[in-house]
């Protein structure tokens, strides 16, 4: 078994932090449609998606385009070009969602950002985290650390 580097485990945690993004995404998202199956007012459920999208999702994108990609794009600049669109995607249904009251377009609309979400930390999973890894492993503790303090500077 291949030793634990401080690289595989500042990956490991980038990993393990963008499941539990999706999973509270999706737990969120699933509470608006069982509000609207259920004929209730989706607004207070859709707030909720909102919120996490604005106090974590989004400062956690910016974090990101500010450390990891700027470190990656001399690598995978096409990747990353096509990354920052999915973040400003993301931040543009958000608007929408929070813009909307309608029952219906709330819930397609979130289920919209959360299967992008889904696909886009899958993508930063399989083709950054990795390009980083063998390409900067040393400084990838670092880039993790920095984007920690980035996401803090970023919170609501």
């Amino acid at each position: 078994m291949p030793e634990e580097t401080f690289a595989t485990k500042s990956v490991d945690a980038i990993i393990a932090h963008h499941a539990e993004m999706v999973d509270e995404l999706r737990r969120r998202v699933n509470v608006l449609v069982a509000a609207v199956a259920l004929g209730e007012a989706a607004a207070p459920a859709a707030a909720t998606v909102v919120d996490y999208l604005q106090s974590t999702i989004l400062p956690h994108a910016a974090s990101v385009e500010a450390t990891l990609y700027a470190a990656a794009s001399p690598f995978e600049s096409r990747l990353v070009q096509s990354l920052v669109a999915d973040h400003g995607t993301i931040r543009r249904l958000a608007a929408e969602l929070a813009g909307t009251g309608e029952a219906v377009g709330s819930v397609a609309t979130a289920g919209a950002i959360a299967a992008l979400f889904t696909s886009h930390a899958a993508k930063e999973n399989d083709y950054v985290l990795p390009t980083l890894a063998e390409e900067v492993p040393a400084d990838l503790p670092a880039l993790v650390h920095a984007m920690h303090e980035e996401f803090e500077r970023r919170q609501p």
